[in-house]
């Protein structure tokens, strides 16, 4: 069992530690990763104290602006396609109302017959 948890801490401490070379004398030094912080590392040989942040390549520099055209470019799409879809729709349920006419069409005058014929047998008996 503690051949398993060795090997597991040594696999996922590979995602969660990060090696990193001290700039002033050029020793390995091994931190936390803690993705979208930044941390102040001080290397213990020479005292030296940097900076490491753990940004996202997909929010850093090009690739933000090129997110942000592509979401603007699908954004400008939807309001040319709005038109197309407000057709669609009303078209849709105009469809759906003819069809519900036609094919559960009911005979106005007989109810409005029987309607006319209840009132009447009820002011008779009063």
């Amino acid at each position: 069992m503690k051949v398993h948890m060795k090997y597991l801490e040594s696999f996922f401490g590979k995602f969660t530690k990060r090696v990193m070379r001290c700039p002033s004398c050029h020793r390995k030094i091994r931190f936390p990763i803690r993705p979208g912080k930044t941390l102040r590392v001080t290397c213990p040989s020479c005292l030296c104290m940097f900076d490491v942040s753990f940004k996202s390549k997909i929010f850093s520099g090009n690739q933000q602006k090129l997110l942000m055209d592509r979401v603007k470019q699908s954004l400008f799409n939807l309001k040319i396609n709005k038109k197309r879809y407000l057709f669609i729709f009303v078209g849709l349920i105009l469809s759906i109302y003819l069809a519900n006419n036609f094919l559960f069409k009911t005979d106005h005058k007989k109810i409005d017959q029987s309607l006319i014929e209840k009132n009447n047998q009820i002011y008779e008996e009063l």
